[in-house]
């Protein structure tokens, strides 16, 4: 996920630059030479700088605030005359721990568009992006993913918000019995299933078609993605995925876990345990976000993560792609080769992994010291193992192509030993001048075809072409290594550790490390 004292550095550099951030309020006077679109709930008006169209802070359902709290997102509301859509809208409230600059708000439910495609005649294919953040911090409007350059490549792309940490993802009895038999828990996701139907219903509009949506994101937003893969109410609204360290092996709550969990933290907001919608509803925010602050900010490990609530999500990701319920879309999946390493990882983490001196012999095999096994089983258990495992359950059913990220600049490599956490994101956007760590020119240029394998697979849901190295589908351990020295297909390099490490897991030989504290509420 997107936690530790490393992300937080880089949110700080990433952040910097934001302008002010302020939602554009009612609809006013254009910029003369703006470019308009009409949506379904009203025409907006964005800006144009050599040749590609933004549009920004786009409202895709009603503020979630007030009786709309800890609701299903509700449609947006018409707005007359024309609306700017110039200036970043809100970040969803997060914890202070986070330390994302900029104006937060309840009130975040926006999206921003990027194209170049409107009156190209043919419509361009469109990505969904879904931020990272552990699902208790993140935004979809810093510089690093700014869509200038896939439009440039042909592509509309979409930024969306969507509501985190516990007014994302929360249970309490009252609210399920005032849902009545109706999605409740999950309003994070069901943010994003709201902002796919608005691409579905508007894209059209700004050259995108609808018909080519893919869905990608880090993180907690690859994770998003998975969770999308497995849900009935999202099915038909995408046609491509990619995942990108989105996890796979978690162990989350099921709805009863989470309301218990939700009775014991609305007491710690001030809302016994008998508190009916109305009195949790009224809980300032401030409090529940105090609480956030006081708890870990590795999120699945106290709760703030997709629960299994049998509508949503009926299952966990792996039973469902297990039992081949996923959307057979064709999947772009991968992770790094150093997704947390050791001088950063959170001591609730260290705690949960085993002793090397403890470890069977098939695993000391494939960790031959102690210092290896320190730096690699926490990434392989939670991020490389399960991208390789569900890329092997949907490869076959359909197309999967696998990558492993080794490209790191030059002060990552001497700063945290290689390409970490969330660190691929300046070379899939081409925002390397923004990066909160400098991306030297060698560093530039190995990624510089990461961008191009990104934009074809949206394009054609294929990442081949154009003359770079041809990256084989996933099939006897066959992925897509980038390195320093550029990509490089082949032989997975860390194929028989993984095996191991698989068997071990599914023996329970090793533990899963991302589960939530109090596991028995959790289903396998």
């Amino acid at each position: 996920m997107d936690d530790g004292p490393w992300r937080t550095r880089w949110r700080r550099g990433l952040c910097a630059g934001l302008l002010a951030i302020a939602l554009a309020g009612g609809a006013a006077a254009a910029e003369p030479g703006a470019p308009i679109v009409a949506t379904r709930s009203g025409a907006v008006a964005g800006a144009r700088t050599d040749g590609v169209e933004a549009f920004r802070a786009i409202p895709y359902a009603q503020p979630p605030v007030g009786d709309l709290r800890w609701r299903p997102p509700q449609p947006p509301r018409a707005w007359r005359g024309v609306r700017p859509a110039t200036t970043p809208g809100h970040i969803c409230v997060q914890p202070a721990s986070t330390k994302i600059p900029g104006v937060q708000s309840e009130d975040c439910l926006t999206l921003d568009v990027f194209t170049a495609a409107r009156g190209a005649g043919k419509p361009a294919p469109v990505l969904v992006w879904i931020h990272g953040g552990g699902f208790t911090g993140g935004t979809g409007v810093t510089p690093e993913v700014d869509g200038r350059a896939f439009a440039e490549s042909g592509v509309v792309l979409v930024n969306i918000n969507y509501r985190l940490g516990r007014l994302g993802f929360f249970a309490h009895p009252a609210l399920t019995k005032e849902a009545g038999g109706r999605p409740g828990a999950n309003f994070g996701l069901m943010d994003q299933i709201a902002a796919l139907k608005w691409v579905r219903a508007n894209i059209a509009a700004f050259g995108g078609d609808p018909r080519q949506v893919t869905i990608a994101g880090g993180s907690a937003g690859g994770a998003s993605v998975l969770a999308l893969m497995i849900s009935p109410p999202a099915r038909g609204l995408f046609h491509r995925a990619v995942v990108q360290s989105g996890l796979g092996r978690e162990r989350t709550l099921d709805l009863a876990g989470a309301e218990r969990l939700g009775a014991a933290l609305a007491a710690r907001w001030g809302a016994p345990a008998a508190s009916g919608p109305k009195a949790l509803r009224a809980a300032p925010v401030e409090r529940i976000l105090a609480a956030e602050d006081a708890d870990s900010n590795f999120g699945v490990l106290n709760g703030e993560f997709p629960i299994i609530d049998g509508w949503v999500m009926p299952t966990s990701t792996l039973a469902a792609f297990e039992a081949g319920r996923e959307a057979r879309v064709p999947l772009l999946i991968g992770a790094m080769e150093l997704e947390v390493p050791p001088g950063v990882q959170p001591s609730i983490l260290k705690a949960r992994i085993p002793a090397y001196d403890r470890l069977p012999a098939d695993l000391k095999a494939v960790y031959p010291d102690p210092d290896r096994y320190a730096a690699l089983l926490p990434s392989d258990v939670i991020f490389v193992e399960p991208s390789v495992k569900l890329a092997a359950l949907h490869a076959s059913r359909a197309p999967t192509w696998v990558y492993r990220f080794g490209v790191a600049a030059e002060t990552l490599q001497k700063m945290l030993g290689g390409a970490v956490h969330g660190t691929e994101g300046p070379y899939v956007f081409r925002t390397y001048d923004v990066s909160a760590i400098p991306i030297e020119p060698r560093a530039r240029a190995a990624g510089e075809a990461v961008h191009a394998y990104w934009a074809a697979f949206v394009r054609n849901g294929d990442p081949n072409g154009a003359g770079r190295p041809a990256w084989p589908r996933f099939a006897a351990d066959r992925i897509m290594t980038f390195t320093n020295a550029g990509p490089r297909p082949g032989r997975d390099p860390a194929a028989d550790r993984l095996k191991a490490v698989g068997a071990a897991l599914e023996a329970g030989r090793l533990p899963r490390l991302v589960e939530p504290r109090s596991a028995a509420a959790a289903p396998d």
